[in-house]
């Protein structure tokens, strides 16, 4: 599995709803990943990375291309990936 660095700070989203300047990280899933394997990878970077799912898709070849956001903290560290 492999995840990639958050974007740069220029590509930074706003979430209209609340204002706030939102941060992304893609991840792929590459094919033969399970379903309980992919579900844990998710879970780990949103309990201790603070990510919340933005968009998953499942390709036809089985690989999971994911999109995950946070909330900016300029105060708090969070890290900006967790290896998978």
């Amino acid at each position: 599995m492999r995840t990639s660095q958050p974007e740069p700070p220029g590509e930074v989203g706003a979430d209209d709803r609340r204002g706030a300047e939102l941060e992304y990280q893609r991840l792929y899933l590459p094919p033969g990943t399970d379903r309980r394997s992919a579900q844990t990878v998710l879970t780990l970077h949103a309990e201790f990375g603070g990510w919340e799912l933005d968009r998953l898709r499942l390709l036809p070849d089985g690989s999971r291309r994911v999109v995950l956001r946070r909330r900016m903290c300029r105060g708090a560290f969070l890290p900006s990936y967790l290896p998978t």
